[in-house]
């Protein structure tokens, strides 16, 4: 090759290699999780922004007797650019449906009552929280309003509510509904507030299946949990890790399956649970067999 074309190639060569490295446009990827502050862009228009702030937690899996795995999803409408927006979240005590319980007074939060999880600062047309966070035995026991076992009883099971709420640094405000969507755990207290265990309600219904409790009973409770909207309760779930468990009996399991929302099925919400009901439909014990059927030929009869 003469020096002429060897100059020629070479510059053409680093040519290419200096287009490539430089940096390209920054386009906010297709789906969650999106960026915290979200611009306009071709593949997200100004319609898609929330028309309203929200936050909305759930309880995603336990780690018991420690805690429990907690997630947020919060958007904040139309935010002022420049301005600060923080995430918080705080515990209410389930005293009964429509009922509002005391937020716990948490040792070593805001104001002993609200726990910060991020602050953003406003870049572009709205702002989105993703986050998820642990709640622990140890961060909950102690705290004031937690109720606590009777003296000479037995330890105290209480439902908490954990609350995501959306605060305006500069207009001093929150921009969230007073009672949000919140994330239920089951709390095992003893004397003093001490909290021995935390779980998912879904973990604590596969433990009272496990012993047998009354479905009725179980059933009921959950129905009075159902307050504020979807808490992500994920029901479906834990029944159908009551269908799988050996050690469960088969009037247990049968209790279980009638109890199941014919509507989760049909419209495929609970796809896991339709599978392991089908399995049983075509299994070996006749009263699993038949109990699975009935609900099975419930949900396709919906319109």
């Amino acid at each position: 090759m003469d020096l002429a074309r060897l100059k020629k190639f070479l510059l053409l060569t680093f040519g290419t290699l200096l287009f490539t490295s430089l940096p390209l446009a920054a386009v906010p990827p297709p789906g969650p999780p999106w960026p915290h502050n979200r611009p306009i862009s071709p593949t997200r228009s100004a319609s898609e922004a929330p028309s309203k702030s929200f936050a909305i937690a759930q309880a995603e899996r336990s780690g018991a007797p420690i805690g429990v795995e907690v997630s947020v999803r919060a958007a904040v409408a139309n935010p002022v650019a420049g301005s600060a927006y923080r995430l918080y979240y705080q515990f209410r005590v389930h005293t009964g449906k429509g009922e509002i319980g005391p937020v716990l007074n948490v040792p070593g939060t805001v104001k002993n009552q609200v726990v910060l999880v991020e602050e953003i600062i406003a870049k572009y047309d709205w702002i989105e929280f993703y986050n998820t966070f642990d709640v622990t035995r140890g961060q909950l026991s102690g705290s004031g309003n937690l109720p606590s076992r009777e003296p000479k009883g037995t330890d105290r099971i209480v439902f908490l509510r954990v609350e995501p709420h959306l605060w305006d640094v500069a207009a001093k405000r929150y921009l969230t509904d007073s009672r949000t969507p919140a994330a239920i755990i089951v709390a095992s207290v003893g004397k003093d507030a001490k909290v021995y265990s935390l779980n998912t309600v879904g973990d604590w219904l596969l433990k009272r299946a496990k012993s047998n409790s009354d479905v009725a009973e179980t059933m009921a409770i959950l129905n009075d949990l159902d307050v504020y909207g979807p808490n992500g309760l994920r029901i479906g779930e834990a029944i159908e890790k009551v269908l799988i468990e050996p050690t469960v009996t088969v009037a247990t399991k049968i209790g279980y399956i009638e109890v199941v929302d014919a509507k989760s099925l049909h419209w495929r919400e609970d796809y896991q649970l339709l599978q392991v009901l089908e399995g049983l439909a075509a299994g070996s014990d006749d009263d699993l067999k038949a109990a699975a059927q009935k609900k099975l030929n419930e949900a396709s009869n919906l319109n």
